[in-house]
């Protein structure tokens, strides 16, 4: 079921990765809350200024394309969990990487609104019978 909720987190969610692919850190800075952390799929745990540097700043990473699907949210009171499929076109030091990722982020209610609180990915292979469904961001 989709509620006014749901579909905010969603909407936030693509948001994200348009100022990703986009390098947009202001923007990115509104939706990631303070306290953000995020594990990537090599189990490195970031901070929120990390993660910013890392994938938003650094000209050593470049996103083509990031689009989500199989996209779930679950609410629990003021938090809410979205687990997802990302599919990633990004370039990482001169090497172009197509992968899939299985990702989950956390979103919290805050007096200004929803933020995302945390975030991890790891590795993933897609069911190449499952239709996809999403929206890609690109450049």
């Amino acid at each position: 079921m989709s509620t006014p909720i749901r579909q905010e987190i969603v909407r936030l969610a693509r948001a994200r990765s348009t100022a990703l692919v986009r390098k947009d850190r202001s923007k990115m800075e509104e939706i990631l809350s303070p306290e953000f952390t995020y594990t990537n799929a090599s189990g490195e745990l970031l901070s929120r200024e990390e993660y910013l540097v890392r994938y938003v700043e650094s000209s050593e990473v470049r996103w083509e394309v990031q689009s989500l699907e199989e996209v779930r949210v679950e609410l629990i009171g003021p938090v809410a969990t979205l687990n997802c499929l990302v599919h990633d076109i990004v370039w990482f030091g001169g090497q172009r990487v197509d992968a899939y990722f299985d990702s989950t982020f956390t979103f919290r209610r805050h007096l200004t609104g929803w933020r995302c609180t945390s975030g991890s990915t790891r590795n993933s292979e897609p069911d190449q019978s499952a239709p996809r469904t999403g929206a890609d961001v690109r450049r």
